[in-house]
């Protein structure tokens, strides 16, 4: 069953995800680490970009679990 307009092979989407938590964690560490630095680095833009990170894990792992749970029917009351 195809659930986007942009389809990618389940086994590219878990390396994907693994990706985009590390860069999620790097992006964190590094903000942290400005906010410490007593310089006017800017929180407001990397906030938004860790959020917009987990945001598109979350997405994804939504996508994922409709995918292989809800679609396959494995959800589906067989007492009739």
């Amino acid at each position: 069953m195809r659930v986007g307009a942009i389809r990618c092979s389940e086994s590219t989407e878990w390396p994907d995800l693994l990706n985009l938590g590390l860069a999620a964690f790097t992006r964190f560490i590094l903000t942290v680490f400005t906010f410490g630095l007593r310089v006017p680095a800017g929180l407001f833009i990397p906030s938004m970009a860790i959020g917009a990170s987990f945001g598109r894990i979350v997405g994804t792992l939504m996508r994922l679990l409709y995918t292989y749970v809800v679609a396959s029917g494995s959800l589906v009351d067989h007492r009739h």
